[in-house]
């Protein structure tokens, strides 16, 4: 597998927007994922960041996070419509190809897949303008598309070629989600591949889902489902899949670690993912 292909999400990463990237390209990264606060938090301006970014060479594989398009009302729908611009916008000022929209966690979230599915190919259309693809991704937590399985049935119904699927190993894992299940979608049809991992067994609880989720995930690698995260990638790969990765890890340690130190176990966390790649080759 071509590292290269290995990005890391800038929330993984602690300091500035600045000092993430030159830290990415020092560590050998071609990739980062971004999302609206890195550039709306810049001190000198959204358009002196995303200038920034453009001139660092770094590709942004995906920008995040759209949330609750699975509004209950049309007039819901269109407000998130609105938002969605701003952000479409946003993703294209760095030259982003792929915005990622998360299953809706809110009680009121519409059930019915269909409606789900049109209201992403709407979306889609919307982003139609500004070249970027729309990845769906299931948060274990969401209201009714908890599931990779649940999403994949969303795209599939939404039946646009710039609308498909974010594989997220954290949701996944929290789920117990079988991952030989992957082997029926087809490997262009998913965008991209987030990978983290976290150091409990099993998790039953709705509600730790969430704060595991936003604080305490670790490298692959780090974490007590590395065997899980590999069949998970060896399955990726066998069916053909040679799309981007990204290391997602939202944690209050790295926040709190010095930039250098989380950036060391990042690297090693790739020569991880990397080997089981190769093991499974050979």
């Amino acid at each position: 597998m071509d590292i290269r292909r290995i990005g890391i999400n800038s929330a993984t990463l602690p300091g500035t927007l600045q000092e993430k990237i030159d830290a990415a390209l020092a560590a050998g990264f071609g990739a980062v994922e971004l999302s609206a606060k890195d550039l709306l938090a810049h001190p000198e301006g959204a358009t002196v960041a995303a200038r920034r970014v453009r001139e660092s060479s770094l590709k942004v594989s995906a920008f995040q996070v759209l949330r609750e398009m699975g509004s209950n009302t049309e007039r819901e729908f269109e407000y998130r419509l609105d938002a969605a611009k701003s952000i479409l916008e946003l993703a294209a000022s760095v030259g982003c190809r792929l915005l990622i929209v998360s299953s809706s966690t809110s009680p009121t979230a519409v059930a019915d897949p269909v409606l789900l599915a049109r209201n992403l190919s709407v979306l889609g259309t919307l982003a139609t303008p500004f070249g970027i693809r729309i990845g769906y991704e299931a948060l274990a937590w969401g209201r009714w598309v908890s599931e990779y399985t649940d999403a994949w049935r969303v795209v599939e119904l939404a039946n646009r070629r710039n609308v498909g699927l974010v594989i997220d190993s954290f949701q996944i894992l929290m789920r117990q989600t079988a991952a030989d299940t992957l082997k029926d979608i087809p490997a262009d049809r998913i965008f991209l591949v987030q990978f983290s991992d976290y150091k409990f067994d099993f998790i039953s609880e709705i509600e730790e889902f969430v704060e595991v989720s936003r604080h305490e995930r670790v490298f692959p690698g780090e974490g007590a489902h590395g065997q899980l995260i590999t069949e998970l990638l060896t399955q990726l790969e066998s069916n053909g899949y040679r799309g981007d990765y990204t290391l997602d890890v939202f944690s209050d340690d790295n926040q709190h670690s010095q930039l250098p130190l989380v950036m060391a176990r990042a690297q090693a966390s790739v020569q991880w993912l990397a080997a089981r790649v190769a093991a499974g080759n050979t």
